[in-house]
């Protein structure tokens, strides 16, 4: 009777579930916004800290430790790529991930000063520090989940659902902030912070449930969650290679520059929180938030009005790291604990991580890569960056600044910014990186059509090819090359090598380098500049 009982929950619970999705198939994808409301509230004291505390050290402590911690999981995880694949398949296991974050929320509010008043000290510094390990690595596993979600939409698709993901996080934001304070224990935490604290991330985790989810080349296709449930019309239900070859090289100057942006963007922010008084922290917070309503509307409309064409990722990415640059050569004008600076730096930081995730989410569509491989390294770096930078401004920076010429120092980093952002990726690394090296690759400009697919009258679609697939076939037309050439052509194109070349079309390496002089000669080319030179004018 009893087990009856319980079953009968649950399908209830589900009905509500399915039926929300049935009316609002957006919703699972929402739920992002869940979780990034969660973040920044967390980062922010606002639902845990109690009125005991002078600066921000405490919140310095937790933003490094779970921040470190979620860089770790997303790390290691496309060296396990099986049993996490196992964990993000099955929605038991990635609730109970989001409970398990839930979890850490309790330990760090059970750490404060006036729930263990009367236990020993050692006990809470256990708690704390278990918790925010406990939060890092459930939200983690929550986060790899919501890639494999958003890298089964097309693109133009995943701008939209991100953007209104930030308007959710400005909605729960000020809603707990603007909250009655009531608290169980004066002078800590109020219920209703409490409540935020724990169960945000076990409802963003609930929320993930209802969608099918992307699979190997070894796995099979299956519903996450209840059957049935809805999806966008575009989202992609076909397999993904679990073969980090296909990702151009460049995918990695882009995390190496993600690393170097978000840490310094952590750095700048990390100095003032840990110094200044909390009241300055949440000031600072409240704007950001202010900051990230435009910001959502203006991708809002971009995502629904303007034309493919004019939606440069690449310029924007450029920009965001020349903005950063720029702010760590006001430093020593504004000196190294204004907060203002400091939060027009972080705001350029949640620009950079916005952009950010949307272009892993375009890679996990266009190559149809592992989304483990791709949010899992590049959320990783990202984070990873996050959290040495905070850790460098909290505890070097000051110390570091005082030994060194202030002036000097800053200057020194702001130019190395600006340089390695040219060198390490370009808005031609951009390009590259989304450039088609097949016919059943679309370009960036295609994928961010309204339409992708056109229908011809024998029922079958044939996908658009973009200016670099078409470039790639005048000059093998012209240069008189051979299918196998005009392969090969293609994936030299992106800046692969004779290695790869070799095992994609699975000959041997000199064949592959025999392919490659005989490219070389008919282009009347000598070198891999000219022949992307070519391309370009092309």
């Amino acid at each position: 009777m009893i087990k009856s009982s319980e079953s009968t929950r649950d399908n209830f619970g589900k009905g509500i579930l399915h039926e929300l999705v049935l009316q609002w198939p957006a919703l699972p994808y929402l739920g992002l916004g869940i979780l990034f409301a969660w973040v920044s509230l967390t980062y922010s004291g606002a639902l845990w800290l109690s009125d005991v505390e002078t600066n921000g050290a405490n919140l310095s402590s937790l933003f490094i430790a779970s921040t470190a911690t979620y860089a770790g999981v997303c790390l290691i995880s496309p060296f396990v790529l099986p049993f996490i694949r196992k964990i993000l398949s099955n929605p038991t296991a990635v609730l109970a991930m989001g409970c398990i974050a839930g979890l850490g929320a309790l330990f760090i509010i059970a750490s404060g000063p006036y729930y263990l008043l009367y236990i020993n000290e050692p006990l809470s510094f256990v708690l704390f520090w278990s918790g925010t390990i406990l939060t890092g690595a459930g939200t983690a596993v929550v986060g790899l989940k919501y890639g494999e979600m958003y890298g089964g939409l097309a693109p133009r698709r995943v701008l939209l659902y991100m953007s209104l993901s930030q308007l959710v996080v400005v909605f729960i934001y000020f809603v707990v902030v603007a909250s009655p304070r009531w608290a169980p224990v004066v002078g800590g935490p109020s219920f209703v912070s409490i409540s935020a604290f724990c169960l945000l991330p076990v409802l963003a985790a609930y929320l993930a449930k209802p969608t099918r989810c992307l699979h190997g080349a070894t796995g099979r296709a299956g519903v996450i969650g209840d059957d049935q449930a809805p999806e966008p019309h575009d989202a992609r239900r076909t397999e993904y290679s679990e073969n980090m070859k296909v990702v151009p090289r460049v995918f990695w100057r882009l995390v190496a520059l993600t690393f170097l942006l978000s840490f310094v963007a952590s750095m700048m922010r990390g100095a003032v929180v840990d110094y200044h008084a909390l009241a300055i922290t949440f000031e600072g917070s409240n704007i950001l938030m202010l900051l990230r309503f435009p910001l959502a509307v203006i991708f809002i409309v971009i995502a629904l009005h303007v034309n493919a064409q004019k939606m440069n990722f690449g310029k924007l990415y450029s920009l965001v790291a020349i903005i950063l640059g720029v702010m760590i050569a006001c430093v020593p004008i504004f000196g190294q604990l204004n907060s203002e600076l400091s939060i027009l730096t972080y705001f350029a930081a949640m620009v950079l991580e916005f952009v950010m995730w949307c272009l892993l989410a375009f890679i996990v569509f266009q190559k149809k890569t592992s989304p483990v491989f791709i949010f899992g390294f590049g959320r990783g770096v990202f984070m990873l960056g996050s959290a040495v930078g905070w850790w460098f401004g909290a505890q070097m920076l000051p110390r570091v600044a005082a030994i060194a010429n202030e002036f000097a120092f800053y200057i020194i980093c702001a130019g190395v910014v600006l340089v390695l952002s040219i060198v390490l990726f370009s808005e031609r690394n951009f390009e590259r990186l989304f450039s088609p090296i097949s016919e059943n690759e679309l370009s960036l400009e295609e994928l961010l059509e309204p339409e992708l697919i056109h229908e011809k009258s024998d029922g079958k679609s044939e996908e658009k090819r973009g200016r670099f697939s078409k470039s790639i076939e005048h000059l093998a037309e012209q240069g008189r090359l051979s299918a196998r050439e005009t392969e090969v052509f293609r994936y030299l194109a992106i800046g692969h090598g004779s290695s790869y070349i070799a095992e994609q079309l699975q000959v041997s390496w000199n064949t592959a380098r025999t392919h490659t002089h005989n490219v070389y000669v008919k282009l009347n080319v000598h070198s891999r500049q000219q022949l992307i030179s070519l391309i370009d004018e092309a």
